[in-house]
């Protein structure tokens, strides 16, 4: 009977553990942020990056060049958890018109950041 609890204090402790550094891990991976897309995409003129805070949080958003140069970073504030959408007009700070390409778009948030493709058609 010594054995059989010993042994179930063992199980618990190594289920709790377990279980706690999996969802540590799991929020870790997958933070606040999902559902990240752009749409339309292709696109001419107009871009809406869509996603999804599980809670809320700081975000900013950034768009890099295919070549890695930093087109645009523009601070969102803390947003309340759930949908939104952030309106892109394919410009960069100064109002310049980005040429056709392809780009990296970047949410962040301080729990980590995802980041997705999109191309210009001029």
């Amino acid at each position: 009977e010594t054995f059989y609890a010993a042994g179930m204090a063992v199980f618990f402790l190594f289920f709790t553990v377990q279980f706690g550094i999996s969802s540590l891990l799991d929020e870790r991976r997958e933070g606040t942020l999902s559902r990240l897309v752009a749409a339309p995409n292709p696109a001419r003129e107009s871009v809406s990056i869509r996603f999804q805070l599980a809670h809320a949080s700081d975000a900013s958003v950034e768009i890099f060049s295919a070549e890695g140069r930093r087109m645009l970073a523009r601070p969102l504030g803390t947003l309340a958890a759930g949908e939104h959408a952030v309106p892109f007009m394919a410009r960069d700070d100064a109002g310049r018109l980005f040429p056709s390409g392809r780009y990296l778009y970047r949410i962040v948030t301080p729990s980590g950041d995802r980041s997705g493709t999109l191309s210009i058609l001029r």
